[in-house]
């Protein structure tokens, strides 16, 4: 199985700018950043799945180390990392819909969404892109963004996110708003 991200996706992802940098906060030196192995190597490997292990440390370090002007470089290379491992290997097969919106508002917020959704594809050892993976993941890109919110500013997609999930009815978003947010409407004129 592969990852089944739509044109659009990667073009969001790629085209998304990252936040301002906040003095203050811990280089990744300090968290340890993720070795990240060759992006050309990877691509080039005829199994991807050796990978998996570099994939899941690039994918952890995403999630766990804070935003920095320091750690820009090796964000923006991780997150290239995880995407394209996502995209070759069998572990993991993700089509993203309606329930990322809000996460389109800022790229490093998206890129923890799949981060979560990898890590949960390999621990719970279920490839099958499903309301549950959705829902951890979701839950993980809101904790990233209010870890990262001075870094990040306020985002109103993520502030409802951030309410739906603190009254706990984010599973009421994945059911009932979610599906609704591409959905034509019906428009008459009378």
């Amino acid at each position: 199985m592969k990852t089944l991200l739509s044109l659009a996706t990667a073009i969001a992802i790629s085209a998304l700018t990252m936040a301002q940098a906040t003095p203050g906060v811990a280089t990744s030196a300090q968290i340890g950043a993720p070795l990240v192995p060759s992006l050309e190597k990877l691509q080039a490997c005829s199994n991807p799945d050796c990978y998996d292990a570099a994939a899941l440390r690039c994918a952890h370090w995403l999630l766990e180390a804070p935003q920095s002007e320091e750690s820009e470089d090796e964000r923006e290379e991780a997150s290239r990392f995880l995407v394209a491992w996502m995209d070759l290997t069998d572990h993991i097969t993700l089509s993203l819909g309606n329930e990322i919106y809000p996460l389109m508002e800022n790229r490093e917020v998206l890129v923890a969404y799949l981060a979560a959704a990898a890590i949960y594809a390999m621990d719970a050892q279920s490839p099958v892109y499903s309301s549950s993976m959705q829902y951890h993941s979701l839950w993980a890109a809101i904790n990233y963004y209010q870890s990262n919110r001075d870094r990040i500013g306020s985002l109103d997609g993520l502030e409802l996110l951030t309410k739906l999930r603190n009254e706990g009815r984010l599973d009421y978003y994945l059911t009932t708003i979610a599906p609704m947010l591409a959905t034509p409407v019906a428009y008459s004129q009378e």
